[in-house]
């Protein structure tokens, strides 16, 4: 597939795939709508022929699939319109997306600007042989205008980001190159898991709030159910009314899946200067990322691999951790022994701040804290103090306040706690760690040169106990672009200030 001056449009089941969602939505709203027209209906609400032969009912039925197939229609109409009159072209230096409908646009990006060229394939696309193209330019001011977003064949795909990354290396060195090394689909990667590491690694990936979540809606569920059948409602009346909980389960279940199957058949390698990574079952990602367009590394524990110190680490840059589909994992949950070894190969430039001494918080920090926690408890005293006094509640809601305030309480002190011995910096000679979190951890290795500005902040109290914090800010994503560096000496923040502008 020659890419000079290619003019080609997006499959078409780039189409299907928008109308995806809306399908789902009226699918909801229609089960959700079962209740209620059983409950109006004349006669017995469990006769279902008692409801199909009302003829108020059967109009009011054919002017809503009316409506609904006429507004389908047009929704449809419009986005195959759109599809139809949407251009991608690719010429040498160029990849412009050229729509002309009521308001023609054209959107060019350079290939030189373009920091990321990944590969995302879903089940749907999977199955029809389409992968979802996403080019991520290297600037974040108009990343919502200029990234592109492409659905091609896998074969059409992967050419294209072939052909983009060596274009790329080209304008940026100024000599012309032979065919990439990843089109060779046999080269041995630096780490593969084994089905063992998957499971484990999806173990500890669970979040404790989704655990929680499942149980708790898995429990109001069958407790509705029962009240509903002891009133003398039907099954499926009893569901309809549920789908709110029935959904909350479904998407818990759906995110502890995630949990165990995002991994699956993770492979990642270091390549002259980029790496390679690839994982997923029900998404399937492929990424080809510059090693001088990494600006941050991230080391994640969840609650649970915090209990066994294990370790897992992402990638930061910009067009990346922008959703859950991007996010780029080059490690999965290990110890931290592996975790040094995998970084070693992989991401040697970021090596020195693992094995790094991360220095905690000065113990005047506690003074802080202390005065931190008392505000906040008077603040919820007076806030369940009003309710009490101005509602003016049962005893059983004043009870559920006072267990309620008791519970923050509770949470606020442990956090502190938590948050105390957890926070930490490290300053390398390369580069700055920054750890943070409460329950889980987060410890995020930044090198100097790619910090674009720092923060710093103080109150009265911190000044007088000498003693700040702040924040550092990187080229990324809106969610990854701050980093929280916790309390330290004056003198100490100050000399994270000097590596950066030395």
């Amino acid at each position: 597939m020659s890419m000079e001056t290619k003019r080609f449009r997006n499959h078409f089941s780039d189409v299907i795939e928008q109308l995806g969602g809306l399908l789902i939505f009226l699918f909801i709203v229609g089960v959700q709508s079962i209740p209620d027209i059983l409950s109006d209906t004349d006669g017995d609400s469990n006769d279902i022929v008692a409801l199909i032969d009302n003829p108020k009912y059967a109009m009011i039925v054919i002017i809503v699939v009316i409506t609904i197939l006429a507004v389908l229609g047009l929704i449809i109409g419009f986005k195959v319109r759109r599809w139809y009159k949407t251009w991608i072209i690719i010429g040498n230096d160029t990849i412009t997306v050229e729509r002309n409908t009521l308001r023609s646009v054209k959107n060019t990006v350079g290939i030189k600007n373009i920091s990321n060229v990944n590969i995302n394939q879903n089940i749907f696309e999977m199955i029809i042989g389409t992968c979802n193209l996403k080019l991520d330019t290297n600037s974040l001011s108009t990343a919502d205008r200029t990234d592109i977003k492409l659905i091609l064949k896998k074969q059409q795909g992967e050419e294209l980001r072939n052909y983009i990354n060596r274009r790329v290396e080209e304008i940026n060195t100024g000599t012309i190159l032979e065919k990439e090394e990843e089109v060779n689909p046999y080269v041995k990667y630096d780490i593969e898991v084994t089905s063992k590491d998957i499971i484990i690694n999806g173990f500890y990936s669970l979040s404790v709030g989704t655990i929680l979540l499942f149980l708790g809606s898995l429990a109001g569920f069958i407790a509705g159910i029962v009240s509903d059948i002891n009133d003398g409602k039907t099954i499926i009346a009893s569901l309809g009314g549920a789908i709110t909980l029935i959904i909350l389960i479904i998407g818990s279940l759906y995110s502890m899946a995630k949990s165990f199957l995002k991994m699956y058949d993770f492979k990642a390698r270091r390549g002259k200067n980029k790496l390679y990574i690839k994982y997923g079952l029900y998404n399937k990602v492929d990424f080809a990322i510059p090693i001088d367009k990494i600006n941050a590394i991230v080391v994640h524990q969840t609650f649970i691999a915090r209990i066994f110190r294990k370790y897992s680490a992402e990638i930061v840059n910009v067009g990346l951790n922008d959703d859950d589909k991007a996010s780029a994992y080059f490690t999965f949950y290990c110890s931290k022994k592996q975790l040094k070894s995998y970084i070693d190969k992989l991401l040697p430039e970021f090596s020195e701040g693992i094995d790094g001494d991360i220095k905690k918080q000065p113990d005047k920090v506690k003074i802080k804290y202390i005065v931190d926690y008392l505000i906040n408890s008077v603040i919820v005293l007076i806030v369940a103090a009003s309710i009490i006094y101005y509602v003016n509640p049962s005893k059983v809601f004043e009870m559920a306040i006072v267990a309620g305030s008791a519970f923050i309480f509770f949470y606020m002190f442990i956090a502190k706690i938590l948050s105390f011995i957890t926070c930490g910096v490290f300053i390398g000679d390369e580069l700055v760690g920054v750890r943070e979190g409460t329950m889980g951890t987060r410890y995020s290795l930044i090198k100097y040169c790619n910090i674009q500005y720092i923060t710093i902040n103080q109150n009265i109290l911190e000044e007088k106990l000498r003693i700040a914090k702040g924040g550092l800010h990187i080229l990324a994503s809106m969610l990854c672009d701050d980093y929280l560096i916790p309390y330290m000496d004056e003198n100490e923040i100050s000399s994270i200030y000097n590596n950066i502008i030395k």
